[in-house]
């Protein structure tokens, strides 16, 4: 199973860097989905290891809610507002380059090496990794939707470190964690709508205006 992780491992660090460097909100709504994919494929290949049968349910609602219906109820936002938005950005794309960098170094050396997985040390590591560039897409981005996918990508991070460290949590909670990231995706995406139709904007700076 090492060689299969280290290569999902690697996928989930690609699909997280391009997301928060991406120029448009579209391409990082695809590499989203495949983050959640690759979760999902990662789960599957844990719970053929340890023959837990409730990780293959969670694998299946990984795939069906975060690598599926969250990318196309954005999609669905996207083709309304406008598919070829801009992902505005505070910084450059190189400083954003070189934050990630120093989010995937944090992530690798503030682990201590242990058993995670049979010594998968950079398991962990990548989603502490992921939990990082998450906060750095909230940071650094001013579209709504993109504020929503550093959000779920911040999720995403704690379901891998939750998988690494305990083989995830009971299936309930995982079915409840499921609901409340798809209750705030929809939310999301019509307070997008609405500050579309109002502002014919989705920059954040708008939301002060939507009080009272």
């Amino acid at each position: 199973m090492q060689s299969s992780v280290d290569v999902l491992s690697a996928a989930l660090i690609v699909s997280t860097s391009w997301l928060i460097a991406v120029r448009y909100i579209a391409s990082a709504v695809k590499w989203l989905s495949f983050q959640s994919l690759m979760l999902a494929l990662m789960t599957s290949a844990i719970a053929y290891e340890t023959h837990r049968v409730e990780l293959y349910w969670i694998a299946l609602l990984t795939l069906v809610i975060k690598a599926w219906i969250i990318p196309m109820i954005l999609y669905r936002v996207l083709k309304r507002v406008g598919i070829n938005r801009q992902a505005q950005i505070v910084a450059s794309r190189d400083k954003l380059i070189l934050g990630v960098l120093i989010m995937w170094i944090i992530g690798y050396y503030v682990i201590p090496t242990g058993n995670v997985l049979g010594g998968s040390h950079i398991f962990l590591a990548v989603s502490i990794g992921m939990l990082l560039s998450g906060v750095l897409v909230m940071v650094t981005h001013q579209k709504a939707l993109m504020q929503g996918m550093g959000l779920i990508v911040i999720e995403n991070g704690l379901f891998l470190a939750a998988l690494s460290t305990s083989l995830g949590m009971p299936l309930l909670v995982d079915i409840g964690i499921f609901i409340d990231v798809l209750v705030v995706v929809i939310l999301i995406a019509f307070l997008t709508l609405r500050m579309d139709e109002e502002f014919s904007s989705m920059h954040i700076g708008k939301l002060r205006r939507l009080r009272g």
